[in-house]
């Protein structure tokens, strides 16, 4: 059983989603708000996140950050320690359901990327052919030191690993086409969601993922290894990934930049992620001194 850092004396258990949440629209926090975090973390409190981001992405934004209990990755799929990046749970697709998919995907002639592990590393496969987004986004993974992209001829090669998850690029019609068709083919057997291109918003992410691999799962294994339950949890969230882990938590906390469906399913509605609200409830929840960081201009 994992051993949770010194409790606080309210037992909160503190998990919040990373993109449109704890950091500001250029993904980053603040250095008010690392420098606040990591004395909280170091004093004891139990904060940790559940994001749809790989563990190489998490580790790459949140290094030099002493956060001690796993982190959730690629929405519920991973339980991951971010010092060393390995991977405590696995949740993947059943081999003939992710053939099965792979297959559905092809039809609609879609593209994207498959990403697999092996037991000991991560791999994000993608073919020959690349559309205009998925192409920055191998450079952008590329720039930032990840060795998980592997450009290949066919799959085979993933579908001989563990595989997590597909995750697609495309206009939103098209996506949407092909969500209509895997809901009706595979009914309550996967999970997907979409996410708007922040660099280009005519183009869209779906993510494809076995119907358990929710934060809300990831949550319970953590909370299976630390003893704690989940009235003790309090999450903070905006998109509609967040929905599972709203659903289950003790307390719910949504940012102001929040989806409608999130702010009906929070107890609280905070600032917006630009001015990193999330510390600041930490900060005011635990007893911490906080100066207001001043709201950005708009562009």
């Amino acid at each position: 059983m994992i051993q949770p850092p010194a409790r606080t004396p309210d037992r909160t258990l503190y998990i919040s989603d990373l993109d449109g949440t704890l950091l500001q629209p250029d993904a980053t926090l603040s250095e008010q708000a690392r420098s606040l975090l990591t004395e909280l973390l170091e004093s004891g409190t139990q904060f940790t996140i559940a994001t749809a981001r790989s563990i190489v992405s998490v580790r790459h934004i949140l290094r030099g950050l002493p956060i001690r209990l796993p982190v959730i990755c690629a929405n519920g799929a991973y339980l991951s320690d971010l010092e060393t990046g390995r991977h405590r749970a696995v949740q993947a697709l059943a081999p003939e359901l992710a053939q099965e998919v792979f297959g559905c995907i092809g039809a609609h002639g879609l593209l994207g990327f498959l990403s697999a592990y092996d037991g000991e590393a991560d791999y994000l496969y993608f073919g020959r052919e690349l559309n205009e987004p998925m192409t920055w986004y191998v450079e952008d993974r590329f720039r930032q030191g990840d060795d998980r992209p592997r450009q290949v001829e066919d799959f085979s090669e993933a579908f001989g690993q563990q595989l997590i998850s597909f995750n697609l690029i495309d206009r939103l019609a098209p996506l949407q086409a092909l969500e209509h068709d895997l809901n009706i083919r595979f009914s309550g057997r996967l999970q997907m969601y979409y996410y708007e291109n922040w660099y280009n918003p005519e183009w869209f992410w779906l993510s494809i993922f076995d119907h358990q691999a929710t934060k809300a799962g990831g949550i319970g294994v953590l909370l299976a290894e630390t003893g704690l339950a989940p009235a003790d949890v309090t999450v903070f969230g905006d998109s509609l990934n967040d929905e599972s882990m709203f659903r289950m938590a003790g307390r719910r906390v949504a940012v102001a930049n929040a989806k409608p469906e999130i702010k009906a399913l929070a107890d609280e509605v905070i600032g917006s992620n630009e001015t990193d609200s999330v510390i600041e409830y930490l900060a005011k929840a635990t007893g911490r001194a906080w100066t207001e960081t001043p709201r950005r201009s708009a562009p």
